[in-house]
């Protein structure tokens, strides 16, 4: 099968400018200047860039690159945190950043398949007492992890990078290579193969950030769970995937295909035990067992990842269908970001003016319960197209200036133009290809709200009354009334002070409905 690889362009006038000796290019990547890591990871860049670009041996190339590697695996997740702990959209610098990241696992991608070509040319399968199967597994992962920072952006992945992906775990299949252990048994081709094919169905377009290298460390761990079949192999398709080989995309739930489809290159990734290993982590860690006795990170003492993991096993069990049907719509509306902005503009609205109301255009810690005034700020709000629209929520693109900081997991309002209610909302999805362009897609909590204050009856003397969010109960989907308040606000069956039209109530917290990073939404009593 002849591969159609992208490579650089090579041209001798690099030669004299690039260093070649593994012993002086292992000396300066270990003396990088780490406390300015944007500078030094530009500095690999480039001086990768040029290796690509120059003609070299084989063998000397092999030996430059897996210190580059090293490096790199070094430099990234620092790089990182210059883009995935900041709201959309990116400032220059988090997007310089960000770019950066992706053009190291490019670069690094070309350089293995530069070497994985010349070695099929020359029908070569071992090289310097290393084997192919290293060569497609290096070459695949540094693939797998450019694909992670457009995810982490929330940006389109580029034409052509699942094809190469496919392409090399093609080659592996034929060669009969895919299980062959390279990084001394830890690592193959079939496992990198399968945490990219498993990250892809987690929706990483839909992770909160920081969520995408939750995800990737626990397939690191987990992922060979899952298990590749060829297409003729007899499964349910619960839990089954197909992968289309001659495709540039990423696997479809078995279940979405229509029954028409070639088969002829097609596999199937089944995730039946990694699927029934994370419920029983999830099930474990709920009656509160270690999360090192379960094989976790640290990060699984956290309530959210706990959250994460549910919504994993939805993931990797099947690709839920819409409940409703979205359908084209050309209307602007108007949209406040944030749990504090809506709670602002709901009290601000002409039909609250004859009204005692809380004024949420700061903190509500330091105010009075009886009045909650305090000096006014202010809070934006921006027009948005409405691109499609169901019972359940609807996708929106920017047509204003952005002035607001979105993330996934935000409580938004939006209101027509022809309308002063404000409905409530959380942002679900995010999709940016540029500074100047935001889609989202929400989901529709509510048709309006009331603000509200709230803290708890046994407080800390540092512990103030916060904003929240009254959400009606809607019976006809069968929805109890909930609170939306700010994010670690809810501990279960505490009793709350709820402030409301000049009225103290007390409240107590029942079931955790949802929690992110920006809000915990509860179902409550009155008491």
């Amino acid at each position: 099968m002849p591969l159609k690889l992208s490579l650089p362009e090579t041209g001798e006038s690099l030669q004299s400018r690039v260093e070649i000796r593994p012993r002086q290019i292992k000396a300066w990547l270990e003396a990088l200047p780490l406390a300015n890591i944007v500078e030094a990871s530009r500095s690999v860049s480039d001086a990768l860039i040029a290796l690509n670009r120059t003609p070299l041996d084989s063998d000397t190339r092999l030996k430059l690159l897996e210190l580059y590697t090293t490096a790199i695996n070094n430099l990234v997740p620092e790089l990182q945190h210059k883009y995935t702990t900041v709201a959309l959209p990116l400032s220059e610098k988090s997007r310089q950043a960000a770019n950066l990241a992706r053009r190291l696992y490019v670069e690094l991608a070309y350089g293995y398949k530069i070497i994985l070509l010349e070695r099929l040319e020359k029908k070569h399968i071992r090289l310097g007492g290393l084997h192919l199967p290293l060569l497609i597994q290096r070459a695949m992962a540094a693939l797998s992890k450019a694909l992670c920072a457009f995810y982490q952006t929330y940006s389109p992945t580029p034409q052509g990078m699942w094809s190469e992906i496919h392409q090399l775990m093609q080659l592996a299949l034929q060669r009969k290579l895919h299980d062959e252990p390279v990084d001394r048994g830890r690592n193959s081709v079939s496992a990198t193969y399968k945490q990219t094919l498993l990250l892809a169905l987690a929706n990483p377009y839909k992770l909160m950030q920081g969520e995408v290298d939750k995800v990737a460390e626990y397939l690191v761990q987990h992922g060979n769970l899952a298990k590749l079949y060829p297409v003729q192999a007899t499964l349910g398709t619960l839990g089954v995937f197909l992968i289309d080989l001659d495709s540039d995309a990423p696997p479809k739930s078995l279940e979405q295909q229509d029954g028409k489809t070639k088969m002829h290159n097609h596999i199937l990734l089944s995730t039946d035990v990694l699927v029934s290993t994370l419920n029983e982590q999830i099930t474990k860690l709920e009656s509160g067992r270690a999360q090192k006795v379960l094989e976790l990170t640290d990060h699984a003492k956290q309530a959210s990842y706990l959250n994460l993991m549910r919504r994993l096993l939805k993931d990797w069990t099947f690709m839920p269908k819409r409940k409703f049907k979205r359908m084209a719509n050309n209307n602007v509306i108007e949209i406040c970001v944030g749990l504090r902005a809506t709670c602002y503009f709901i009290a601000s609205r002409p039909e609250a003016a004859e009204q005692e109301t809380l004024d949420f255009s700061i903190d509500a810690g330091g105010s009075s319960p009886a009045t909650g005034k305090s000096e006014q700020a202010q809070f934006a709000t921006s027009q948005w197209a409405v691109t499609n629209e169901s019972a359940g929520g609807m996708g929106l693109k920017c047509i204003s200036s952005i002035t607001q900081p979105i993330r996934i997991g935000e409580i938004i309002g939006l209101r027509s133009e022809d309308s002063q209610n404000w409905n409530i909302g959380v942002v679900r999805r995010v999709f940016s290809d540029n500074p100047e362009h935001l889609e989202l897609g929400v989901q529709m909590l509510a048709p309006a709200a009331t603000p509200v204050i709230i803290k708890p009856v046994v407080a800390g003397p540092k512990e103030t009354f916060q904003a929240a969010l009254l959400l009606p109960e809607i019976r006809p989907l069968q929805q109890p009334a909930t609170i939306v308040a700010a994010p670690a606000t809810y501990r279960s069956k505490l009793e709350y002070l709820l402030y409301q039209n000049n009225v103290v109530s007390h409240v107590r917290a029942m079931h955790l409905v949802e929690q992110t990073a920006s809000f915990d939404q509860f179902q409550f009593s009155i008491e």
